[in-house]
């Protein structure tokens, strides 16, 4: 282990920093990167580390505990907690006409577009889109729109609306399926991109 840094000595020269003092002390070099680093942390940042080793070192000594209290503070099971609100909740995007999405149409990136015909049945939802262009077939298979949801007055009718929806998509749309693949082209290069995210293609 190297010897401990000696800060009674004179100071380094100008310009050098608290790496080039760690290398004059014969630290090894990843200590001397992790005091580059450390010395661009906020007080902040220290004690969250600070906090988060103690927290490690605790639930190593006392896993009993730990299992304890998180079980205390855990939600109930299948439910968020009563406070969380997501991102898309808080954010003031310029949402699909709640109305217009319950009578069939859906107007994303300006374009109004109907999923199914006046009268139509949830079967009848038309989520191919084939005359749609590729971005605005994206943005119906990436269902953020389905947000103008939450805006609705009644919220079972909203729920039920939304139930409808997601079921007619959810047939329609087989995810990591060649069946349809030509008609559902919008859809099945969204749910592909998505399965490969992170593992290349």
């Amino acid at each position: 282990m190297a010897e401990p840094l000696d800060v009674t000595g004179p100071c380094p020269p100008a310009g050098h920093g608290i790496a080039a003092v760690a290398r004059a002390a014969g630290w090894p070099a990843p200590a001397a990167r992790y005091a580059r680093t450390v010395r661009h942390l906020r007080p902040q940042q220290v004690t969250a580390r600070v906090r988060l080793r103690g927290q490690r070192a605790f639930t190593r000594r006392f896993p009993g505990t730990t299992d304890r209290l998180l079980r205390l503070a855990a939600p109930e099971i299948g439910c968020w907690p009563s406070a969380f609100v997501p991102f898309d909740g808080r954010c003031a995007a310029s949402w699909p006409d709640v109305a217009e999405l319950l009578d069939g149409t859906l107007t994303l990136l300006g374009h109004p577009r109907r999923l199914r015909a006046p009268g139509g049945g949830p079967a009848e939802l038309d989520w191919a889109q084939a005359g749609a262009p590729l971005l605005w077939r994206y943005h119906l298979h990436y269902w953020d729109w389905a947000w103008t949801l939450t805006a609705h007055g009644d919220r079972d009718e909203a729920r039920a609306a939304f139930a409808r929806l997601y079921t007619s998509w959810r047939a329609a749309t087989m995810i990591d399926s060649s069946r349809g693949a030509a008609a559902l082209d919008g859809g099945q290069a969204v749910t592909r991109r998505g399965r490969g995210r992170g593992r290349g293609p």
